[in-house]
């Protein structure tokens, strides 16, 4: 900052005093708050902003340096803070579709068994997905 004037008014407002006017270049003009944009990089002192100085949520994310998020690893096996804890594996249904193209008025031993052994194997195929996601946090019991 410099000084970039100064001038001595003559008249005196009371017996005694003068007036001085000073115009000091580079300050915002109508007090002492800066108008908006005025500050620049080069006029913040060295390690003059902190985090204890920014408020909390005004950091937007492209504004932050590489490594301050870290990675998540996706999933895990085991629980980690952060994480999605996979559910253990369930296999696929493995029970042969029922293979009846046309309806009948009576129904085939063969086919109505095959038609049991599928349902319930799915049963216990969905049992065991919900029973793995609620052992893994996933699903609430």
């Amino acid at each position: 900052m410099t000084i970039r004037s100064m001038k001595y008014t003559a008249d005196e407002p009371s017996k005694g005093q003068h007036v001085e006017e000073v115009h000091i270049e580079g300050l915002p003009s109508g007090g002492s708050t800066p108008g908006a944009n005025s500050i620049t990089t080069a006029m913040l002192q060295a390690n003059s902003v902190t985090n204890e100085k920014i408020a909390d949520g005004t950091i937007q994310a492209a504004k932050l340096a590489s490594g301050v998020i870290p990675t998540l690893p996706g999933n895990a096996s085991t629980a980690v803070e952060g994480v999605v804890k996979m559910a253990s594996a369930v296999a696929d249904v493995a029970a042969a579709n029922a293979t009846s193209t046309s309806s009948a008025e009576t129904v085939n031993p063969t086919e109505f068994s095959a038609v049991v052994t599928l349902v319930n194997e799915c049963k216990t195929k969905l049992n065991a997905l919900l029973a793995a996601e609620r052992t893994a946090g996933q699903l609430s019991n």
